[in-house]
């Protein structure tokens, strides 16, 4: 019976190599994420190329641009959250990160060394994320009388609420 057990225990922690599968693909899809924000900056870029040339009336509106900026950095954003949860998956299950604790230009972002550190992290990307997200719609919304405007405010008092209650220690 004790040799079962053992044989039983011995098969769970070896199946943690499959927790790779996780890190392999938020990390392919975090190099995805960059790749498409970029793409949306280099597309700002063609459109003002194509007006300063003369061959296209660059007729976008500020909120266009600046929407087009947002989209990238929030896709930036989405992708270092990939990339964080690639490095705590493989920190929890597989084992530290020889790299990036060896290399004295890394940050100490890819450096999880618990659970609580990696939830940290996560939550900490996904609040900047939100609040990137929120300035890109509040671009896009049409203020057309004072009660958007109070929702406009009322969502920046949440805001700055929320990043006080998640920075306070």
């Amino acid at each position: 019976m004790k040799q079962i057990l053992k044989t039983i225990e011995y098969l769970i922690w070896e199946s943690r190599i499959i927790a790779l599968l996780g890190v392999i693909a938020g990390a392919v899809s975090g190099i995805i994420l960059f790749v498409y924000g970029s793409l949306e900056i280099l597309d700002l870029f063609q459109a003002f190329w194509q007006a300063l040339i003369g061959k296209s009336q660059f007729i976008k509106s500020y909120s266009y641009l600046l929407t087009k900026i947002i989209t990238a950095v929030n896709l930036y954003l989405a992708a270092m959250l990939m990339f964080v949860i690639s490095a705590g998956i493989q920190a929890m299950f597989i084992g530290k990160m020889e790299a990036a604790a060896a290399d004295p230009n890394s940050g100490k972002i890819m450096q999880i060394q618990s659970l609580e550190q990696f939830k940290e992290r996560v939550i900490n990307i996904v609040h900047i994320i939100l609040v990137v997200l929120f300035f890109k719609y509040s671009l896009m919304m049409d203020y057309v009388n004072v009660l958007s405007l109070l929702y406009l405010a009322g969502g920046i008092v949440l805001i700055a609420g929320s990043v006080y209650l998640t920075s306070r220690k």
